[in-house]
């Protein structure tokens, strides 16, 4: 099992520490554990995240049309 520190994380992901941190405060973002003390994200735990992450297409269309029409 792969564990990842913030920075791997965010570097994984592409956005910043600081966002990995304020999603962590806020209780949004991957589940984390505590390793004496140091915050670590299982791998498998972030890739059930990103996929709980994804807008199929036809959504997308969705919200368009949607606002193209309060327009």
């Amino acid at each position: 099992m792969r564990l990842l520190n913030d920075k791997e994380l965010a570097r994984m992901i592409g956005v910043t520490v600081a966002c990995i941190r304020k999603w962590r405060r806020e209780g949004r973002g991957p589940s984390y554990m505590k390793v004496e003390g140091s915050i670590r994200y299982r791998e498998k735990t972030v890739l059930e995240f990103l996929d709980g992450c994804v807008v199929p297409p036809a959504e997308s269309i969705d919200i368009a049309t949607e606002s193209q029409v309060a327009q």
